[in-house]
This record gives C-alpha cells, structure tokens and sequence, in this order.
C-alpha cells in the first residue's frame, strides 16, 4: 500500500531536535532491554539497474530516476544517533524499512512534481527560518547542525528534508485551496454531533461522557506511532507488541523527537510519512480508548502506551481549540480533495519500482 500524504499540514517550526534528558527519561531508557542485531549486509544493489550515471536505482516515477544512495540518505535521516553509530544496526534498518521509505519517496516525488508545474518554490529564507525555531530552543551542543553531524548525514541532506517538507505543505494548500464548504454542509457536521452526543448514552456511556467533557466543538490535533495487535492476538504477540510501544515510549521521553520515534516504530503506513500526524478531530470520532488519551492531554504532551483494538499507541497532542462546524467541514472536505488528487496521481503515473 502507499501511504497517503495528510492533507492537514504540519504546524510551522514542527521539526524539533532531541531535548535534554530527564534523570526519569535517562532512567527509563536504561532499563528497556538493549536490541543486538547481527547478520544484516543493507541494503542489497547487486541485481539494481544503473542510470546513465551508473548509479544503482530503486525506482522511476515519471521518468525521475530514485537512487539507491537517495533510499539510504533518506533512511539515514530518521536514524537516531545511536542507530548511526552501529554499522549493524544500520544494515538492519536499511534492510527491513527500505520498502515503506522507498513508497514515501515515490509519493513525495509525485507532490513535487505537482510543486513544479504549478511554479511552487521554497526559498533558502523559508529553510533558515525553519532551522532557528528549532535551533532556538535547543541547548549547546544539540543544534540542528551538530545532530546532522552525529548522524552522519551533514546539514546539506538535513537542510534538503526540511525543504521537502516545507514544499509538500506548499502543494497540499495549493491543490485544496480552492476547496469551498456551504452552511449546508456545516449544518451537516453539526447535526452528526448532536446525533453522536444524543445516542451516545445509549451505546457507551463512556464515550457520552467524553464528548460532553470536551464540548461539541473542542478539537484536538494529535499525532501518533502505533504498534498493531489485533484483539485475540496471542499472549506472546500481544506482550511483544507492548514491549516495542513501552521501548519507543522510553526513547521519546529521553528525547527521540516523536517524528523520527514514528518513523523507526510506526506501523501505520498512512501517517508515518508526517509524522504520525492525524489531523483535526473532534470527541467520539476515534476509538473510545483513544479518544480519551488524546483530550485528556496538553498541547505538547505524550501520552504512555494507549490499547485499542487495533494496537498499541502513543499520542502526541499537537494543537487543540474550540473550532466550529464550519472549520470541520472545511477541513473534512480539503482532506477529501487531496486524496481523491492523490489518488488520480498514482493511477496516472508511470511508476518503476526495482526494489526487491
């Protein structure tokens, strides 16, 4: 499946170095159990097609040719520092994410080349910027300059990622902008909450009381990492998956940006492009569990490892206010825009992919 790009952009100056340690977070850290891993080799170019140049590719999309060392430069990215430092670890993570980065990377290439058609550009300002409100609350010797050197990645490929990001919240406005909603269509958002919060008694007391907690209009936008277990999973499974959440949730807290946590963790291939991001959602719109976790935090707050049906979460509330009806419809129907332009743009794409 590729994952879908999140038609709600994410908050300006998103990107956010690791913070200082906590004694708590240094401690909770320790105490996961270390992850040895052996017998990786990397990814594998061998059996690649070359391009003109000779370089090894893993896909063409368009006739825009995606190199080995683009996955692996990408894959670097996401690294934590320890990751980077362990050749081993490396190879492993090169050899089992490669896939899912490979799909990202061909559905960035397709919003930007959406980018440059419609002349959309990011200038060298818009990246300084973006670098000093992260440089502006890290501590000497934890700049954006000094992680990108620790990673092994050099602040130019650092630099190139948060234009990326930058020109990706560029055409996502531009390809919604002219989405328009209707009071009718308001009207509707605001009738499905009244029947959520007058039927809502009758099925979950829970989540009726939730809902009038928050208020019919309070939204929350939150991101996630989610580890998958179904209900009915086995004992095992189900205790190996909450170990991997409690292990993501410790290296969050000792300061693993919670972006880069999604991307080494997360199991939802929809959002692990953006971070985890969700989007705006009002009360009763997500599972009972969950909804709970997430207006029950503060802007900026984490939650520790939430169970649902569908797995285990850790949630990242990003933004929240009272909101209308109007702005509800007005996001729901952007979102829907996106994805039906996301959707046109993959089935009328020439795609290659080499990657085995």
């Amino acid at each position: 499946m590729v994952p879908a790009v999140r038609a709600s952009t994410p908050a300006p100056g998103s990107f956010k170095p690791p913070g200082p340690k906590s004694a708590e977070a240094r401690t909770a850290a320790k105490a996961m159990p270390e992850v040895r891993v052996t017998g990786f080799r990397g990814l594998d170019t061998g059996s690649l097609p070359r391009d003109e140049a000779g370089r090894p590719m893993v896909a063409r999309v368009n006739g825009t040719v995606i190199t080995a060392e683009d996955l692996r430069r990408e894959i670097r990215v996401g690294l934590s520092e320890a990751d980077a430092r362990d050749a081993q670890r490396t190879a492993a993570l090169e050899e089992t994410l490669s896939s899912a980065v490979l799909e990202r990377m061909i559905t960035v290439e397709l919003v930007r080349e959406y980018a440059r058609a419609c002349g959309l550009r990011v200038a060298e300002s818009e990246v300084d910027r973006e670098l000093a409100n992260s440089d502006t609350r890290a501590l000497p010797g934890r700049k954006t300059a000094d992680l990108a050197a620790r990673r092994g990645i050099g602040l130019p490929t650092l630099r190139e990622q948060i234009r990326t990001e930058l020109i990706v919240r560029k055409a996502q406005d531009h390809i919604t902008s002219s989405v328009r909603v209707t009071s009718a269509d308001a009207e509707t958002v605001s009738a499905t909450r009244t029947v959520r919060e007058t039927t809502a008694p009758k099925i979950a007391p829970g989540i009726s009381n939730r809902v009038q907690s928050v208020g019919r209009n309070e939204e929350v936008r939150a991101s996630h990492l989610v580890i998958r277990c179904p209900s009915g999973a086995s004992p095992e499974v189900t205790s190996a998956a909450r170990a991997r959440a409690e292990k993501a949730l410790a290296e969050i807290r000792a300061g693993l940006p919670f972006a880069e946590a999604v991307r080494r963790y997360s199991q939802d291939a929809l959002t692990v492009p953006f971070g985890g991001d969700l989007g705006y959602f009002s009360g009763s719109r997500m599972l009972p569990e969950f909804d709970r976790s997430a207006f029950s935090l503060k802007v900026g707050e984490v939650s520790g490892v939430v169970q649902t049906r569908v797995g285990f979460h850790i949630i990242l509330v990003t933004e929240r206010h009272a909101g209308t009806a109007y702005e509800s419809a007005q996001r729901a129907a952007r979102n829907r825009a996106f994805k039906d332009w996301q959707k046109r743009a993959m089935e009328t794409a020439k795609i290659e992919r080499f990657l085995r």
